[in-house]
């Protein structure tokens, strides 16, 4: 799977962004190495405030869903998002 990984990253860089990177070979890839950053913290965002979000939805307007007051101060003071 690593190397499917490698030559798929290898791949959409060059088709896509015009550069070659050797990752097939066991080089980095910046672009590889951010995206792997980004996801890693949406993950750790997601797991860490999923029970959180599951009880702010709950609560009655103006407070609850996902547009509501408390979603809002809860995104508001989380540091990842």
């Amino acid at each position: 799977q690593r190397h499917f990984f490698a030559f798929t990253l290898d791949s959409i860089m060059a088709i896509f962004f015009g550069e070659n990177s050797d990752t097939l070979g066991g080089g980095s890839s910046v672009y590889g190495d951010a995206y792997d950053s980004a996801h890693r913290n949406v993950m750790e965002f997601f797991f860490k405030t999923l029970s959180t979000f599951c009880a702010v939805k709950l609560l009655p307007w103006p407070f609850g869903g996902s547009s509501g007051l408390a979603f809002k101060w809860c995104m508001a003071r989380h540091p990842l998002f």
